[in-house]
């Protein structure tokens, strides 16, 4: 019974870790963006998509 929290949290980890991977593979392919608005819209985006799945 005292590794169901932490099965939790290491689930919710990896989850939390493969959406940063997520986030981090589309932002590094992007050398410049024009804006810090183009930034938070390119990353809400790919948030919604990434949601989608």
């Amino acid at each position: 019974m005292a590794l169901s929290p932490i099965r939790k949290v290491i689930y919710t980890n990896n989850t939390v870790e493969g959406f940063h991977r997520q986030l981090r593979q589309v932002t590094k392919t992007k050398d410049v963006f024009s804006s810090e608005m183009a930034l938070v819209k390119l990353l809400f985006l790919v948030s919604e998509r990434i949601g989608q799945k």
